[in-house]
């Protein structure tokens, strides 16, 4: 009876350690997942942070389209001449990508502004809802990562 008496004490010290280490154990997990979401917080600001560097860095970019490049030809000598034919542009000058694209009405060559591929991914979700009110006579504008129509700004999250 003894010995049976001693087992059951120590049965239940065993118990009762292991539901301590249990709370522990649940007070670090609660603890850890509120570190995890602090640091994926700070990952999402951070990373907010670069792309939007990423799109300063890129916004007097032009990227041009169309352009058929034959051999021996240097691009850069047929895009200079392209804004000089076209848009009018010296040397040095900005093209304003928006108002100056219409310049090119007609012709087979495009140009856009250059964004990260964040954004790009973005607007390239957005088109096709861009398309329907631009159809329609609405006024609507994609800048950046939102599309504007008339007036009501949506963001893709």
């Amino acid at each position: 009876m003894k010995g049976l008496k001693q087992s059951l004490e120590y049965a239940y010290a065993e118990i009762d350690d292991l539901k301590h280490q249990q709370e522990l154990s649940k007070i670090c997990n609660e603890e850890t997942k509120k570190r995890i979401q602090s640091l994926e917080n700070e990952n999402t600001t951070l990373h907010d942070s670069i792309v939007d560097l990423k799109a300063r860095s890129m916004r007097d970019n032009s990227v041009f389209f169309n352009i058929s490049k034959h051999e021996k030809e240097d691009t850069t000598v047929v895009i200079h001449s392209l804004l000089e034919e076209k848009f009018e542009l010296l040397p040095g000058q900005g093209i304003m990508t928006g108002k100056n694209a219409r310049k090119l009405k007609g012709t087979r060559i495009g140009v856009s502004e250059e964004f990260p591929e964040e954004i790009e991914r973005v607007r390239k979700a957005f088109y096709p809802e861009y398309k329907k009110p631009k159809a329609e006579k609405k006024r609507t504008r994609m800048i950046r990562d939102k599309l504007i129509i008339e007036g009501v700004v949506f963001k893709l999250t």
